[in-house]
C-alpha cells in the first residue's frame, strides 16, 4: 500500500495536527496510508481517522540561549539547536532511519524542517504545509527575510545566526553522509499549501517568488452535530451578544478579562487551555478546560445563533475560522506569529487586539467597544464575503492542491 509520512515537529497549539488529520482523512479516501509523525504525544480526547498511524518524534528543545525579538524563520531554527551540528545530525539520522523503515511515496511536513531536510536529502517528494509564517519565502539562495514588519530587525544578529546554521548543515551532512541542504533557504525551497488564506499570510506578496496554493483553514473533526455543541447559556436570544473565548490559563490578561466579561450582560462560552476544575461564578458565563467546537459555535446551528464576537489568542485556525464567520475578534497575542495576525485583522477593521500588560481599565473598554461595536461586524462581514472561495470544502481543495505539487514534484 502506499504510504506518506505526515511530520510536525515545531510550533505549539492543535493546529499543525489539525492540517495533518485533514491530509490523513484525504489519504485513506484515495487509498493512502498516512502515517504521522509529530514531537507531541496525541491528545487523548483526538481520536485518528481509522486507518492512520501515529508515531512520536525527538522534540526539539533550545539548544542556544533564546534571543527576545527573534526576526527570522533562521533565528527561529538556530534557537531550537539547529545551529548544533551533532544534535542536528541526530535528529536527521532518526528521520532517515523513519523513512528507510516505513518506506513513504511522498512526506508531508508541518513546520517540520528536519523531516524536510532529511526527505530532500533522500530524494522523497515533499509538499510543506502550515502558516504563512512556518513556510517562509525563499528563492532557495539567499538569506530569509523578516517577518517583524513593525519595526527594524537585527540585521547583525540575522546575518550571525544565518551563518551558525549554515556552518551546521554543512557539519550534519558530513556527519550523515547525506547531501543536506547547504543553507535555510535551500532547505524550504520547496511546494508548499498554506492552511490559511492569503490575507492572513505573514509574509507580504512582494517577498514571495511565487504565489503559494492556499486552503484555508482546517478542522480536526470533519464535522460537528448538533447535539456535541454546547446551548449559549443564560438568555441568548438572537439579539442577545454572545462571545466565544479561547483563552490560557497562564496568560496574564485571562482573569481581567474573565472579570470584565462578569460585568457585561452577555453570553459567554469559555474554553481555557491549561485550567483545571475551574468554576463557573456567573449564570451567563460558562467555562469548561476542553476544547469548545469553535467553527460551528462561529456560524451556529439549525437550533441556536452563532457567535457575536470571538476572543482568543490570534492563533490563524482560529483567526481564519471567525474572519470567515463573519465574527469580529479580539485578540490577545502572545507570540510574534500571533501579533502578525491581529496586526493583520486590526488593519481590516475587524478586530482588535490587547497586549499582554494592558491594564485592567484597558481590557474593559475595549471589550466593551467590540461588544457594542456595529462598525466591526460590518466590516467582518465584508472581509467574509471577499474571501469566501475558502468558506466551502477545504479538505478537498488541499487534496487537490497536494496532489498537484506532488504530480510536479515527481
Amino acid at each position: 500500500m502506499t504510504r506518506w509520512v505526515l511530520a510536525w515537529e515545531m510550533g505549539h497549539g492543535l493546529g499543525h495536527l489539525a492540517g495533518l488529520m485533514a491530509v490523513a482523512r484525504q489519504a485513506l479516501l484515495h487509498g493512502i496510508e498516512p502515517v504521522i509523525v509529530a514531537s507531541a504525544a496525541l491528545p487523548e480526547r483526538i481520536t485518528l481517522p481509522p486507518g492512520t498511524r501515529f508515531l512520536l518524534a525527538p522534540a526539539w528543545s533550545p539548544g542556544a540561549q533564546p534571543l527576545p525579538g527573534t526576526s527570522s524563520m533562521t533565528e527561529l531554527l538556530f534557537e531550537q539547536g539547529f545551529g548544533q551540528a551533532q544534535l542536528l545530525a541526530a535528529r536527521v539520522r532518526y528521520w532517515r532511519d523513519l523513512i528507510e523503515m516505513v518506506a513513504p511515496s511522498a512526506l508531508i511536513a508541518d513546520h517540520a524542517p528536519a523531516a524536510l531536510l532529511t526527505a530532500h536529502a533522500l530524494g522523497i517528494p515533499v509538499v510543506q504545509l502550515g502558516t504563512g509564517f512556518a513556510v517562509p519565502p525563499t528563492d532557495g539562495v539567499s538569506a530569509l527575510p523578516s517577518f517583524r514588519d513593525w519595526e527594524p530587525p537585527n540585521g547583525v544578529r540575522m546575518a550571525q545566526a544565518e551563518s551558525v546554521v549554515t556552518l551546521a548543515l554543512a557539519e550534519a551532512s558530513a556527519l550523515t553522509g547525506l547531501p543536506l541542504a547547504a543553507s535555510v533557504a535551500a532547505l524550504y525551497n520547496a511546494p508548499a499549501v498554506i492552511r490559511s488564506v492569503p490575507l492572513l499570510d505573514h509574509y507580504p506578496p512582494k517577498l514571495r517568488r511565487e504565489t503559494p496554493a492556499y486552503c484555508g483553514p482546517l478542522e480536526l473533526a470533519s464535522s460537528a452535530n448538533d447535539t456535541s455543541i454546547p446551548a449559549w447559556p443564560g438568555a441568548a436570544s438572537p439579539q442577545h451578544p454572545r462571545i466565544l473565548a479561547y483563552l490560557k490559563a497562564a496568560h496574564p490578561l485571562t482573569l481581567p478579562l474573565l472579570n470584565a466579561l462578569a460585568q457585561q450582560r452577555t453570553s459567554v462560552l469559555v474554553y481555557v487551555e491549561g485550567a483545571q476544575g475551574i468554576g463557573n461564578p456567573h449564570a451567563h458565563i460558562h467555562i469548561q478546560s476542553t476544547p469548545l467546537p469553535f467553527k460551528a459555535l462561529l456560524h451556529g446551528t439549525r437550533t441556536q445563533p452563532g457567535a457575536t464576537l470571538a476572543i482568543h489568542q490570534g492563533g490563524i485556525g482560529a483567526s481564519s475560522q471567525a474572519l470567515l464567520a463573519g465574527v469580529p475578534q479580539l485578540l490577545l497575542p502572545d507570540m510574534a506569529e500571533a501579533f502578525i495576525t491581529a496586526r493583520t485583522l486590526v488593519r481590516e477593521g475587524v478586530a482588535e487586539l490587547l497586549r499582554p500588560e494592558a491594564s485592567r481599565e484597558t481590557v474593559q473598554a475595549t471589550l466593551a467597544q467590540m461588544i457594542d461595536g456595529d462598525r466591526y461586524r460590518a466590516r467582518a462581514i465584508e472581509v467574509a464575503a471577499d474571501n469566501a472561495a475558502f468558506a466551502g470544502d477545504n479538505e478537498a481543495m488541499l487534496w487537490q492542491q497536494l496532489s498537484g505539487l506532488l504530480a510536479n514534484a515527481e
